[in-house]
């Protein structure tokens, strides 16, 4: 009797609507997320001139903490006459609900010697002093 009721009580939690509503509720999310997203990415690029960088960004609602997060990737190959090719590139990451930048990573390559300088690499409130450390520092938060 036990094992039918278990069964039953399954089968009630996850099929048919119950189910249904809960995925139709992640979709939402997940939507509202990008569309925020998105609002705050041309905000925060909308006076950069796009023959000088690359702009691109990352949304990502978290199931778990129940909230949207982004990374914002602005990249640049500024070759300029005599001068060494050097290649930015630059990190901001969102907590999108709060409207709020969370940490930062920018560094800069000197692709003819390749010298790397590391400018500044910060995430809600620790330091980091590398590329993977920054990775490492977002990882709970742009996956489940």
């Amino acid at each position: 009797m036990k094992k039918l009721f278990f069964v039953l009580l399954a089968l009630s939690l996850f099929s048919g609507e119950g189910w249904a509503a809960s995925l139709d509720e992640e979709y939402k999310l997940k939507q509202l997320c990008e569309n925020d997203a998105q609002e705050i990415f041309g905000r925060e690029t909308r006076r950069m001139k796009l023959d000088h960088y690359k702009l691109s960004y990352i949304s990502h609602y978290n199931k778990s903490l129940k909230t949207c997060f982004m990374i914002i990737q602005i990249s640049t190959d500024l070759n300029l006459l005599d001068l060494p090719v050097i290649e930015t590139l630059s990190y901001d990451f969102f907590d999108v609900e709060e409207n709020a930048k969370v940490g930062s990573f920018f560094m800069q390559l000197d692709r003819k010697s390749g010298k790397k300088t590391l400018f500044f690499c910060h995430f809600s409130g620790q330091e980091c002093h590398s590329l993977p450390e920054w990775q490492k520092l977002i990882k709970l938060y742009m996956e489940e």
